[in-house]
């Protein structure tokens, strides 16, 4: 769980103080853990990790091009940490209708 752990911490202190931004991502999370359970053992981390991070862009800090998901997969991938994440440019994004977690 190191990498959901730094993925939750990182994603709060972006996004916390946009509010809603931040329970939206809650209730993506909750999704992604219920999903989870299908997932083979070594994926649920990652799913529920790219759960907390998939609407990063939307933090004030990374606002580049004003399209959320390239702000936040350039942030990532800028840091390096992408890297560390073990994920590749073709890691597909998650994306989940609003409706259907908030």
């Amino acid at each position: 769980m190191m990498l959901t752990g730094w993925a939750a911490g990182y994603t709060e202190e972006l996004l916390a103080p946009l509010g809603g931004c931040w329970a939206h991502v809650q209730g993506v999370v909750r999704q992604a853990n219920e999903i989870a359970a299908i997932l083979p053992a070594e994926e649920r981390e990652r799913l529920v990790a790219a759960a907390y991070l998939y609407d990063l862009g939307y933090a004030p800090a990374l606002v580049e091009t004003e399209l959320h998901a390239l702000d936040g997969a350039r942030h990532l991938r800028g840091s390096g940490t992408s890297c560390w994440l073990g994920w590749s440019p073709t890691t597909p994004a998650l994306r989940v209708r609003p409706n259907c977690v908030d």
